[in-house]
């Protein structure tokens, strides 16, 4: 599991190529921390379940507009699945575009934001897909 490190808080998050032409300059982790565009909050609703599943949600993870252009809605590996991917993270709920529900109750706030920075590293998330 993966903690806000200075590495990462260094990374250069690329731009999605729908936005690419568009004159935007990448993000770094830090700025989108600052920012408040990637960040983490215990789940306030501790019984939040996905239908037919044990599950509980224990953090919100929150990607705001700045984030946006990181990532594509169509894309090979859309980002609640690259967060499901990130260690620790054991199911994800995409609640609305901005809002995400994780379970990943061996993660602390730190390594919340992380699996979210390393999703948006995911370069999967940018990929447009073959369909």
């Amino acid at each position: 599991m993966r903690h806000l490190d200075d590495e990462l808080l260094k990374a250069s998050v690329p731009l999605a190529a729908y936005v690419a032409d568009e004159g935007l300059a990448p993000q770094t982790v830090t700025d989108l921390v600052e920012w408040g565009a990637l960040a983490a909050d215990p789940t306030h609703d501790i019984h939040q379940r996905l239908p037919d599943s044990d599950v509980l949600f224990t953090w919100t993870l929150w990607v705001g507009d700045e984030a946006r252009s990181h990532y594509d809605d169509d894309a090979e590996v859309e980002l609640d699945a690259a967060l499901a991917l990130q260690p620790g993270v054991e199911e994800v709920d995409w609640m609305d575009r901005e809002v995400f529900h994780l379970a990943a109750p061996t993660l602390c706030r730190d390594g919340v934001v992380a699996a979210g920075a390393l999703a948006l590293l995911d370069d999967r998330v940018r990929t447009p897909s073959d369909d």
